[in-house]
C-alpha cells in the first residue's frame, strides 16, 4: 500500500473515532428513535406515552421492546437522564 493511502486510511480512522467520541450516546439515539420512527415501534412509544402515570422512560421502553440492546444501553442511561432528554423532543399528546 502506498504511503499516501495508509495516510488517507488513517485519517478516515481518526475521523470516525471522534464523531463517534462526540456524537450523541448510543442511549440518546436509541431513546430518539422511538420518536422519529414511523413504524411500529413509534406507535407503542405513542400509546405507551399517552397512558396515564407513564413518564417517557416508560414510554421510550415500550417503543424499544423488541431490541434487547437498545434497552440496554436506556437503562443504564437511567430513568432521570431518559426522561430530561425527552422532555425536549416527545410529542405534545404525550404525558410529562
Amino acid at each position: 500500500m502506498k504511503r499516501s493511502n495508509i495516510l488517507i486510511v488513517l485519517g478516515a480512522l481518526v475521523c470516525v473515532s471522534a464523531s463517534a467520541a462526540f456524537g450523541e450516546a448510543d442511549w440518546e439515539k436509541n431513546t430518539k428513535f422511538c420518536v422519529t420512527d414511523k413504524a411500529d415501534a413509534h406507535a407503542r412509544y405513542m400509546d405507551s406515552c399517552k397512558k396515564p402515570g407513564n413518564d417517557q422512560y416508560t414510554a421510550v421502553l415500550a417503543c424499544q421492546e423488541h431490541n434487547e440492546q437498545a434497552r440496554k444501553t436506556i437503562v443504564e442511561a437511567g430513568k432521570d437522564k431518559v426522561n430530561q432528554l425527552m422532555a425536549n423532543v416527545k410529542p405534545s399528546e404525550c404525558n410529562k
